[in-house]
C-alpha cells in the first residue's frame, strides 16, 4: 500500500499539535538573567541569531560566525533553548526577565502567506500547511478565509494568535513586549538594561516574506479585513493595533470610491 503524503502530513501536524499546544519556547541568557519568548513570524530568526552568537561567545568562547555551522548550533541550542509547559514558565518569573515582540496580526498573516504559500512553492513539492486545507496557488483572500476558520488550539504556530505564546490563564507572563513596527526603538530598553546589542534591522521597515510593502498597501479588501479582525481580535486588543487597522480600512474604502 502506497503511503498518502497528505495523510502523513496531517498525522504529523496533529501529533505536533498535541505535544506543542501547551508549551512555550524560551531562548535564555542565564548570565544576564534574561530570556526571549519566541513568537513565529515576528523577527524571531534575527533575535535567535543574535542570542546564539552572543551565547556562543559566553558559553564556549566561540567568536566565529555560526550561521552555517549546524553541528555547533545544535550543541549550543541544547544549552540555551527551553521547551516549557505553562506552569514551568510561570515558575521562572523573578528568576528570568522575559521579553518578546509582537506584530500587527494582519501584516503577520500576510507574511505567513508569502512565506508558506507563495515563496515555498519554488522550493517544495507540497505545502507544509496542506493539512490545514492550505495549498500552493491559493489566493490571499482564500488563505485568510481558511485561516479564519481554524481556532487557535488547532492552528499552526505560524498563524496562531500571538497572545497564545505570551499569556497563561488569561494573563501575560512576559515582563516586556516590544513591537516589530518600531523595532529599534523598542529594543533600546533591552540595550540600556542588559547591554544587549540591537539586531541589524531597518526600524521603519514592515517586512513581510517578500518585497518590502507598507501596511496600507497589503492586498486586503474589506471582507478579508473583517475576517482577519474577527480571527485576531484578542491580539488586536491586547497589543493595541486597532488604530492601524482602522486606518487600513479607511484607505480601502477610499480606493473603492475611486
Amino acid at each position: 500500500m502506497i503511503a498518502n503524503p497528505l495523510f502523513s502530513q496531517l498525522q504529523h501536524a496533529l501529533k505536533s499539535w498535541k505535544h506543542k499546544r501547551f508549551r512555550f519556547y524560551l531562548w535564555t541568557m542565564d548570565d544576564l538573567g534574561l530570556a526571549y519568548v519566541a513568537t513565529p513570524k515576528v523577527a524571531s530568526n534575527i533575535i535567535r541569531s543574535l542570542i546564539r552568537q552572543r551565547q556562543a561567545k559566553v558559553l564556549f568562547n566561540h567568536d566565529e560566525e555560526i550561521k552555517h555551522n549546524e553541528e555547533f548550533k545544535a550543541k549550543l541550542d541544547k544549552k540555551i533553548k527551553r521547551n516549557l509547559r505553562p506552569a514551568q514558565v510561570e515558575s521562572l518569573k523573578g528568576d528570568l526577565y522575559l521579553f518578546s515582540f509582537v506584530r500587527n496580526p494582519l501584516a503577520r498573516l500576510y507574511s505567513c502567506y508569502r512565506d508558506k504559500v507563495v515563496n515555498a512553492a519554488t522550493r517544495r513539492s507540497l505545502c507544509t500547511l496542506s493539512p490545514y486545507g492550505i495549498n500552493f496557488g491559493m489566493s490571499f483572500a482564500e488563505f485568510v478565509l481558511r485561516v479564519a476558520e481554524i481556532p487557535d488550539p488547532k492552528a499552526n504556530d505560524h498563524f496562531r494568535s500571538l497572545h497564545t505564546f505570551l499569556t497563561y490563564q488569561g494573563k501575560s507572563f512576559v515582563d516586556y513586549v516590544g513591537k516589530i513596527e518600531h523595532f529599534n526603538q523598542d529594543w533600546q530598553p533591552l540595550t540600556e538594561r542588559f547591554g544587549l546589542q540591537t539586531p541589524p534591522r531597518d526600524e521603519n521597515s514592515r517586512r513581510v516574506s517578500g518585497p518590502k510593502i507598507s501596511f496600507i498597501d497589503l492586498p486586503y479588501t474589506r471582507d478579508i479585513v473583517d475576517a482577519a479582525v474577527k480571527r485576531y481580535a484578542r491580539d488586536i486588543e491586547l497589543y493595541d493595533y486597532g488604530n492601524e487597522i482602522d486606518f487600513l480600512m479607511e484607505n480601502i474604502k477610499k480606493k473603492e470610491k475611486i
